[in-house]
């Protein structure tokens, strides 16, 4: 079982099954190795688990990010967020100015209150100008009371945007293979799949990311979940289940 405290009183204690889409690892791919790692190691300061001439891997909580070089990668943006401490995401804004690294702002909004989804967030992009957030999910608050926000803050990679062109077919596949339905949309080109612990942000490729005019795009990502599931493909999104 995992527990936690729901609520932004974080009073009420709530035990829930494991979760379908918890992410093991996820694998993206740059054009520009050396300058990712120089962000995601020395500059937000996320440990190093392996790195060589081809790639790196580093530790974002419970979910290893890793990124692939590749020199013909399609013109495009990711999106992917991580899930933090809820009571440290404005304190978060100040870890990132303090490391140079520009929060993204829409009409004078910088700590987005995402009402229905009891949870704030804060933008901010890569080295290669990939759209990242930090998100703080009340529903999953602890009783923690430690002031600031340090890297130790991140939980895990709790969102994955896979832009799609047909989504009613891809919910199905993803329904069949994982399990995993709906648990918030925005009409019919926005479906978060999965849960708090581990969304994919289903999206048309028709639609911007927010919080900037940026269109999605199809890019590779290989995605490990937390659990056995077979191999399966969606478009250029591979999935595959923890074996350990």
């Amino acid at each position: 079982m995992i527990c936690g405290y729901e609520g932004k009183e974080a009073k009420q204690q709530f035990c829930r099954k494991p979760i379908l889409m918890l992410f093991h690892s996820v694998t993206f791919q740059t054009k520009n190795l050396e300058a990712q790692l120089q962000f995601y190691a020395d500059i937000m300061g996320l440990p190093v688990i392996e790195r060589n001439d081809q790639s790196f891997t580093v530790a974002a909580g419970n979910s290893l990010l890793r990124f692939d070089h590749h020199p013909e990668k399609p013109e495009g943006l990711y999106h992917f967020a991580f899930n933090v401490r809820p009571q440290s995401i404005w304190t978060s804004f100040d870890f990132l100015v303090e490391r140079k690294i520009q929060p993204l702002e829409l009409n004078g909004e910088t700590i987005f209150d995402f009402i229905d989804w009891n949870a704030k967030a804060v933008y901010f992009r890569d080295a290669d100008n990939n759209i990242l957030e930090f998100i703080g999910r009340f529903n999953l608050a602890t009783s923690s009371d430690q002031p600031g926000f340090s890297i130790a803050d991140i939980i895990n990679i709790s969102e994955v945007g896979i832009p799609v062109g047909n989504i009613p077919e891809t919910l199905s596949i993803l329904a069949e293979k994982t399990g995993a339905g709906i648990w918030k949309e925005n009409g019919d080109s926005f479906k978060a799949v999965g849960d708090e612990y581990g969304l994919l942000i289903t999206v048309s490729t028709a639609r911007n990311w927010f919080p900037t005019g940026d269109p999605s795009a199809t890019l590779p990502i290989s995605i490990i979940l937390g659990q056995q599931i077979p191999a399966f493909e969606v478009g250029p999104y591979r999935f595959s289940g923890n074996q350990q």
